[in-house]
């Protein structure tokens, strides 16, 4: 049953904050864990619902907010507004913040993975450039990411994507 979660932080990892997620486990002995990675738009019901499909394929999906320090409970609808919100959290995040919270989200799911088997990070636009920032920083996790925004060209570019 996919429930609400907070993670504190991890000790000794001072850029961490308290995490609200949305965690998916398997109905049966999982296959590995996967870290679910949203769009700007926080844990809305579509990133849960990733989420729940994931576990119903033998997953621990746990879907983790990008924005935690700012905005909590992040979860908004698709319309330009909404939008410009999610991008305004989104220019509050610093690298060593979001990889504090992944590395916290990445140790909690591997705690919770009997025998300890593989650990994916699954990321869609700003969380598929964050799944390709914290593979390598989460415990050999693999990385895909949907999307990845500005991965290319950095933000304030004259090329840069709006």
């Amino acid at each position: 049953m996919a429930e609400w979660i907070t993670i504190e932080p991890m000790p000794g990892v001072p850029e961490a904050c308290a995490l609200r997620c949305w965690w998916a486990p398997p109905v049966a002995e999982p296959r590995g864990g996967v870290l679910v990675l949203p769009e700007v738009f926080g844990l809305n019901s579509w990133v849960r619902n990733v989420s729940g499909r994931l576990a119903e394929q033998g997953y621990a999906a746990l879907a983790v907010p990008l924005m935690a320090r700012t905005a909590p409970d992040l979860e908004l609808g698709y319309s330009p507004a909404e939008l410009a919100i999610g991008r305004a959290h989104k220019d509050q995040v610093g690298a060593d913040q979001l990889l504090g919270n992944l590395q916290t989200a990445a140790t909690w799911l591997q705690q919770r993975l009997p025998g300890r088997p593989g650990l994916g990070c699954l990321g869609f636009c700003f969380g598929g450039h964050a799944a390709l920032l914290a593979a390598p920083e989460s415990g050999g996790a693999t990385g895909c990411g949907w999307g990845p925004a500005r991965l290319l060209r950095p933000p304030g570019s004259a090329d840069s994507p709006r």
